[in-house]
């Protein structure tokens, strides 16, 4: 069985105050490939961790994550983060899949999954701007400078002006229909974002553009969602 939502979920409160979620997905070696390679990134750039804290939780917070109600997963908005700071400039983090043809295969259901395990000691981002100012900026580009009806969130490419679903769907993928893109690093044939609806791609993008004005009016964030 490989599900594309978590098979069993669990909660473990101990103390009482503070919870503990987890998801566990059976037979899915393609996850942890997945999650090993985010993971990575939060090494290579010391605000990478809590800009990904604070995306997580402002979505949670607005309700517009989890695939299972209709709206792009927490690891969609993993990767919206990865694309932004790879794509920003000068870039906060490097794309390990730049020179992935160069790597030995790593093969994983069928897929090559290698990347490159950039060591955290050889880099380091010409960009010195503040998590603050990268989180509004982050607001920003997903609220008004990406067209999700165009356009495709690609962190294998990497690049913008992003490459456009007409692109993607003469590769065979059957994207163009697709109200939101966001490919898999791996699974380039799979569109994360397939069954989001206009609706809820409206929905998302407000609350990405909502953010940046209070941000942007200067309304705290920790005010705004208790995070930071």
């Amino acid at each position: 069985v490989t599900p594309r939502v978590p098979i069993v979920k669990k909660e473990r409160l101990k103390p009482k105050e503070f919870g503990y979620k987890f998801d566990l997905c059976i037979e899915r070696p393609l996850g942890i490939n997945n999650t090993a390679f985010l993971s990575h990134q939060t090494t290579l750039d010391r605000r990478m961790k809590p800009l990904a804290l604070i995306v997580k939780e402002w979505a949670s917070r607005c309700g517009i994550t989890g695939a299972k109600f209709g709206f792009p997963s927490s690891y969609c908005y993993m990767l919206m983060l990865t694309f932004f700071l790879q794509t920003t400039t000068p870039p906060v983090l490097p794309n390990l899949l730049a020179n992935s043809e160069r790597l030995p295969p790593y093969m994983i259901n069928g897929y090559d999954c290698a990347w490159e395990m950039v060591a955290p000691t050889s880099f380091k981002s010409a960009n010195n701007s503040p998590i603050g100012k990268l989180v509004l900026e982050f607001f920003f580009f997903y609220g008004y400078a990406f067209d999700f009806e165009k356009h495709v969130v690609s962190v294998r490419q990497s690049k913008l002006p992003p490459s456009n679903k007409r692109e993607f769907s003469r590769h065979g993928h059957n994207w163009e229909s697709a109200h939101m893109c966001i490919e898999d690093p791996f699974e380039h044939d799979f569109n994360l974002g397939r069954s989001i609806t206009k609706n809820v791609k409206e929905q998302v993008v407000a609350q990405f553009r909502q953010a940046y004005v209070q941000l942007r009016a200067g309304r705290p964030l920790k005010q705004m969602w208790n995070v930071a």
